[in-house]
């Protein structure tokens, strides 16, 4: 099991459970490699995204650096992707001491990547690489 937090990072899954307190999804788009139509959607404010189910067979089809195995994910401020079916209405639930969240799993293929990290995160990052 790997959650990733910093950039890049990506996962690839037949599904996949996510969790954000903003959901966005967006309209119906053709993807040329996978030559269908595919779903955009962005998690915003405190997101995260896990492998449920994965590829079979298990390989990377959009990014030779995606995660792969089951539970993998991805952590972050930022997260968006695409899947092969319309978004899932999102369930509303207590996802902190003091914030609800929407919790959605994802079917057919699920691509996601982390767009913005945590701010700590990369604070630190910052202070290390000078």
């Amino acid at each position: 099991m790997t959650i990733a937090y910093t950039l890049p990072a990506s996962i690839e899954a037949e599904k996949a459970m996510a969790k954000a307190r903003k959901v966005n999804p967006f309209r119906p788009l053709f993807n040329s490699t996978l030559a269908c139509m595919t779903f955009p959607f962005k998690l915003d404010r405190n997101c995260e995204i896990h492998i449920k189910e994965e590829l079979m067979p298990k390989k990377a089809i959009i990014d030779v650096s995606s995660l792969l195995n089951e539970n993998d994910g991805l952590k972050g401020f930022i997260i968006s992707g695409y899947s092969k079916k319309p978004f899932p209405s999102p369930l509303i639930k207590k996802g902190s001491s003091t914030h609800q969240a929407s919790f959605m799993e994802i079917n057919k293929f699920v691509f996601a990547r982390l767009e913005k990290s945590f701010k700590a995160i990369e604070d630190i990052s910052h202070k290390f690489s000078l």
